[in-house]
């Protein structure tokens, strides 16, 4: 939680957004694409998108349809180096050709508006497992992190009221989405 507190504030001011939240932060884990084709160096573990809205083929975003439209900023942070490929790119929003690569190092933070003026993807991994941690933030309190909430309470009083009615709603919620499945 520390690590995306700074980015979110490292975010934060950069852009001169307060308040800025977290909305959601996730582990990802990318390894080899299987049958990757060596002669072929675009191909993609992460297809070109825009974090905020869905992307069409002739470059118009429509933020409906599913799409995050509560995420404002976006950022990654690389966890390791001992990987090949892999590489952040942004691209043009129609051709969909990268136009900035920017090689994963360990500790390296890319932090971006959420925007359709940055449609951006992940390079195939060629070897070994690269590892990021990927965080969205949004202006909307109503669209803070549920569990970052949870938690924050929690440090702060493990006795709280509040924690109790957190997780007995995130239990509901889980309920019923088993009940989906």
């Amino acid at each position: 939680m520390e690590v995306s507190d700074a980015a979110r504030l490292y975010v934060s001011r950069r852009w001169g957004v307060e308040p800025l939240y977290s909305s959601f932060t996730h582990l990802v884990s990318r390894t080899p694409v299987p049958g990757l084709n060596s002669s072929r160096p675009l191909e993609f573990s992460h297809p070109i998108h825009v974090d905020n809205c869905r992307l069409f083929n002739n470059g118009t975003c429509w933020p409906g349809g599913g799409a995050f439209i509560h995420r404002h900023f976006s950022a990654i942070l690389y966890l390791n180096s001992d990987f090949d490929g892999g590489e952040f790119v942004f691209a043009d929003i129609v051709s969909r050709k990268p136009t900035v690569r920017v090689q994963p190092r360990c500790g390296r933070l890319v932090a971006f508006s959420a925007g359709p003026e940055n449609p951006h993807g992940v390079l195939a991994v060629r070897r070994g497992t690269r590892r990021a941690l990927a965080m969205w933030f949004t202006r909307t309190g109503r669209q803070r992190e549920e569990e970052r909430l949870l938690a924050d309470i929690y440090l702060r009083d493990s006795s709280a009221l509040e924690v109790r009615r957190m997780v007995s709603l995130l239990e509901r919620n889980f309920e019923r989405a088993d009940k989906l499945v």
